[in-house]
């Protein structure tokens, strides 16, 4: 890979266009925290506008040639590391993983890596699994609110409200009684959780919820 950076790179304008009347710029560009959607080899295919803000000649990232890099080298072989991971073909059960990294005077950011679901309107018509990263200062606010999960893992309002409960700490007998419903409806709503998370386990669901979190 060159170490050149050029003048402009362009980051896949046409599938940006294809993919923001998909799922709706401004919803992507109004999220706290920045984003990026890597191919297995950290190449990117869409960046918002937090995202691209933090490659600039000081900041922690860069776009060399079309590839997303962080500036700390620790940083950079631990997303690589992550992002090989969530991209292995075939591999539904893949939850992800997040690190934290120095940001020069400023405070640390939380990178979290999760798979990109194929169903999400940001995936590869060609099926090549995708990254999803997200990059937050580590003294912002939680970003992994129910809307956030539901938008990013393709649930719906009342799994996302149960994902964010369990990752709080609370039972699926908590979630029942706060939604006033029956342990039966509070556990068929489990159940679609995991299968559309990919999830054996309670706890692999939190898991996944806290990757989301600015820790």
């Amino acid at each position: 890979m060159s170490r050149q950076t050029p003048a402009h790179i362009p980051v896949d304008h046409a599938g940006q266009l294809a993919n923001h009347a998909a799922i709706g710029l401004s919803a992507l560009e109004s999220l706290p925290q920045a984003i990026a959607v890597l191919d297995p080899h950290c190449r990117v295919k869409y960046v918002n506008r937090l995202a691209h803000s933090l490659c600039t000649s000081s900041g922690p990232c860069r776009m060399l040639c079309g590839y997303w890099q962080f500036r700390e080298e620790d940083a950079q072989a631990r997303l690589e590391e992550l992002v090989r991971n969530v991209c292995v073909p075939g591999r539904s059960s893949t939850i992800g993983g997040g690190f934290r990294m120095r940001s020069g005077e400023g405070p640390p950011l939380q990178v979290s890596v999760l798979p990109l679901k194929a169903s999400h309107p940001l995936a590869s018509p060609r099926s090549v699994p995708l990254a999803l990263v997200f990059i937050v200062a580590s003294q912002s606010a939680s970003f992994a609110a129910s809307h956030v999960i539901a938008d990013q893992l393709g649930l719906t309002a009342t799994e996302a409200r149960l994902a964010a409960s369990l990752a709080a700490g609370k039972t699926v007998f908590d979630f029942a009684a706060l939604q006033r419903c029956t342990m039966h409806t509070a556990r068929s709503h489990l159940k679609n959780l995991m299968r559309k998370t990919g999830c054996r386990r309670q706890f692999d669901v939190v898991r996944l919820v806290q990757s989301l979190q600015a820790g």
